[in-house]
């Protein structure tokens, strides 16, 4: 998943925030709680909530339904055009899953859960994820596994897993990148409760249980996560990873790939967006974040995190640091700080892309540095060797953050 690295400390200056989508607002008359270096306006919880805010006191993210008959028996809010359970009994009787039924036979049934699993050639780790999934100790899942168009063997993968058992569907569209193939797999699912984990990631066997036990047992919550254990790419554990709370969502992507949220939360936030590439889960934990209330389950650890160079995380660090960063500034940062923020993402950018010594690749982010601040030194005595590395031409190595002069970190 997505969490923003701590590469280097952004260098400042005294820009105002003006052009390109980023002019400040007028005065806000709401106040501002400061989170880290964003202010964030935030209201205060409201008890019971009122029209127009979610039942945590927050503010409803664009999409989310108002509340109409009342809520449901979950205490979550109810989607326009029925309820949570009228709409997956209505998926699962469209699509023939037989599992989806056991949630009508009582007040005992276990509630379907429906695991989406997008993939993209990787064929050779597909098969031990779907594993993971079914040898969870709750048995009444599904596993939707979308293929975005792969080229490898990953067909004959899914579809021998699907033949060996019922409980996996296998989904194959044109490659459309990650937010269209979890929009494919939530359309498609059935399940009151939803998640999506990733081919290079595994569940511990109780991870499904741990999750679908504390929402059925905490109405007030939409979603729960858990920590995880770092896996090196031959399986072996590599550690804890320990993650933040969900105050701390402004300021980063904490959640982790360890989650579970309510069918009526899908219904009110919507799809994963399509222009949120490679930080796409950080742009719905927010939009969930600002409807509904979000559970850490701290020191839990029932998932392996892959960490290997393969990884998409991995190989895409400084568009996922760029990108995350312009999710941030679309749903928490007040408009006066958003260029602040982008100049920042961009030169923590270049330097991921200097010390790799990726000199095209980091032009362009030194480019957009000086855009957004075209007075500071410090970013032009950058942008200069960069470019100048990037012709081919030596030049000094400018200091980077954090050992610049006194009157330098202070431009």
């Amino acid at each position: 998943m997505t969490r923003e690295p701590p590469n280097h400390p952004p260098a400042t200056d005294a820009l105002a925030a003006s052009g390109d989508g980023l002019t400040p607002a007028p005065d806000a008359t709401e106040p501002a709680a400061t989170m880290g270096c964003l202010t964030v306006a935030h209201q205060p919880p409201k008890v019971g909530g009122q029209e127009g805010e979610s039942a945590s006191g927050r503010p409803r993210s664009k999409g989310a339904s108002s509340r109409q008959g009342g809520e449901s028996a979950s205490g979550m809010q109810r989607a326009e055009g029925g309820s949570s359970r009228q709409r997956a009994e209505a998926s699962s009787t469209r699509q023939g899953s037989e599992s989806a039924s056991s949630r009508q036979g009582g007040e005992d049934a276990m509630p379907l859960v429906s695991i989406v699993l997008p993939t993209y050639n990787r064929a050779q780790r597909l098969a031990g994820s779907i594993e993971s999934c079914l040898a969870q100790t709750y048995a009444n899942i599904e596993v939707l596994v979308i293929d975005d168009g792969s080229t490898d063997d990953t067909p004959a993968v899914a579809e021998a897993m699907a033949r060996r058992d019922a409980r996996v569907r296998y989904i194959r569209q044109p490659n459309g990148k990650l937010p269209a193939a979890l929009n494919t797999g939530h359309r498609a699912a059935s399940g009151e409760y939803l998640t999506w984990t990733s081919d290079d990631n595994r569940y511990e066997p109780d991870a499904v249980a741990t999750m679908v036990g504390f929402l059925a047992n905490n109405a007030e919550y939409g979603m729960v996560y858990c920590d995880m254990e770092k896996a090196g790419p031959g399986g072996e554990a590599l550690g804890p990873y320990v993650l933040l709370g969900p105050e701390h969502l402004p300021e980063t992507s904490c959640v982790g790939a360890c989650f579970l949220y309510r069918r009526a939360v899908y219904e009110a936030v919507g799809d994963y967006s399509d222009d949120t590439f490679l930080a796409e889960d950080y742009d719905y934990w927010l939009r969930v974040y600002l409807a509904f209330n979000i559970k850490h389950l701290s020191g839990t650890r029932p998932y392996r995190y892959g960490v290997h160079p393969e990884s998409l995380t991995s190989r895409r660090q400084a568009e996922v640091i760029v990108q995350t960063a312009k999710v941030r500034c679309r749903h928490v940062t007040p408009p006066s700080l958003r260029r602040q923020v982008m100049r920042d993402a961009y030169w923590n950018a270049l330097w991921y892309h200097r010390d790799r010594k990726d000199w095209s690749a980091a032009w362009p982010c030194a480019r957009e540095c000086l855009r957004l601040a075209p007075l500071s030194p410090v970013h032009w005595k950058a942008a200069i060797g960069t470019g100048l590395l990037a012709l081919g031409v030596r030049a000094p190595r400018p200091a980077p953050p954090g050992k610049q002069s006194h009157e330098a970190a202070h431009l």
